[in-house]
């Protein structure tokens, strides 16, 4: 007897569906190693202070060039140097080029939706190894990737709704990539539930998750510095976590790697901290961390050849320094002197976003730059390039070696 076409046709769509089903929930959730964990104190008993003249002497700044070309938004969303480049995100969306002496060169990818165009560009790494520049475009689900001189090369569109906020090259088919916290997308619980997975750019598939997210929240919360990279590892922790995390590119493998125990009697958010089945409002969460003498953990990580350098929420609204030396494993806690906090701008002092290598990189805008010209006038040259600007210019980026900050310290 043959079989109705309709009904072959219905079981062989079935089981293709079955099949696509079962490759979606077959992302491994990587397991995570902690045989070489250390625990350090936030409430640590040696502590280092920079002085006045060591920091205002180890900066140096650069002006950008100011056109109808490069005119960068109010807020800079990241900034990486590589070779002779320097490569700035806007909040508008653009994706400047700049030499080391702040000429501009050109623009990455247009407005638009065709080939090699960006609606929303949520941020953007550099593959060395390729000379290539990856851009995630947020809006479109699709990775866009151009070579240094802008020309683009190809672009993948994920199947699964990804909302990546930050992203490094691993290797030249894999990225190691952040999720937001968020309910708005249409990712399986089950998977949403993770801080960071690794993405094969080539197959759009999502190898690993990893870290779970400790406080399910029901709006997003982007945070910038809590995934930090070198050439070697990378380092990661999530919202409200004492715990660092390693992930080795050699070995492929995480593990936790610092845990920072609190000051006195406060205590950090767990995985039971929360209902894990339920999300949080973010102002509600808060709330609770201060009335029931909860830290909100790390809030900052800057990894260099040496040193990875955090910063820390100990109780309501105050944060300190803690500096791990990944060579002797000790830790210290990290000042800045009296006289640099009360001359020196703050604005200057806290810790940015953006790091080069061992090179920290502050962004400052020329209207602030004017309102507050006095505070910088001990560093030499930028005080004259300051009463050069009318408040309409690109911003000046400072540079400092954070590495040879931190050597320089005294205890």
């Amino acid at each position: 007897m043959k079989m109705n076409r309709s009904f072959i046709n219905l079981i062989i769509l079935s089981f293709l569906i079955l099949i696509s089903s079962c490759a979606k929930n077959n992302q491994k959730s990587q397991s995570i190693e902690d045989e070489s964990l250390y625990t350090i104190s936030a409430e640590n008993n040696s502590s280092k202070t920079t002085k006045y003249d060591s920091f205002i002497n180890n900066l140096k700044f650069l002006k950008l060039e100011t056109n109808t070309d490069c005119l960068i938004g109010e807020e800079i969303k990241n900034v990486k140097i590589e070779k002779d480049r320097i490569f700035i995100l806007d909040n508008n969306t653009n994706l400047f080029v700049f030499d080391l002496n702040g000429n501009f060169l050109h623009k990455i990818g247009r407005r638009g939706d065709g080939p090699g165009e960006v609606q929303s560009i949520s941020n953007f790494c550099l593959n060395k190894e390729l000379e290539e520049i990856i851009l995630f475009d947020i809006a479109k689900n699709t990775l866009l990737l151009f070579d240094y001189d802008g020309k683009f090369i190809r672009s993948t569109k994920f199947n699964e709704r990804l909302d990546i906020t930050n992203f490094e090259v691993i290797n030249n088919k894999e990225l190691l990539v952040e999720f937001l916290n968020t309910k708005y997308n249409d990712v399986p619980d089950s998977n949403r539930r993770y801080n960071y997975g690794i993405v094969n750019i080539e197959d759009n598939s999502i190898k690993s998750r990893f870290i779970p997210f400790l406080v399910k929240l029901n709006m997003p919360v982007l945070m910038n510095g809590l995934m930090e990279t070198s050439d070697k590892q990378a380092l990661m922790t999530t919202l409200f976590s004492n715990t660092l995390y390693k992930y080795d590119r050699k070995s492929d493998k995480m593990q936790k790697y610092l845990e920072i125990t609190p000051k006195d009697d406060l205590k950090f958010i767990s995985s039971s901290t929360f209902e894990q089945d339920q999300s949080q409002d973010y102002s509600e969460v808060m709330q609770y961390i201060y009335k029931n003498n909860y830290t909100h953990g790390i809030n900052k990580i800057l990894l260099t050849s040496k040193y990875i350098f955090l910063n820390v929420w100990t109780e309501q609204g105050k944060t300190t320094h803690i500096v791990f030396d990944m060579e002797t494993h000790q830790s210290f806690e990290f000042n800045f002197d009296k006289k640099l906090i009360a001359e020196l701008d703050e604005y200057i002092l806290n810790i940015p976003p953006f790091k080069n290598n061992n090179t920290v990189i502050k962004v400052l805008q020329s209207e602030y730059l004017i309102a507050n010209k006095t505070k910088y006038e001990p560093i030499k040259g930028l005080y004259d390039s300051i009463n050069e600007l009318n408040g309409e210019e690109n911003p000046i980026l400072i540079f400092y070696d954070l590495n040879h900050l931190l050597e320089s310290s005294e205890s």
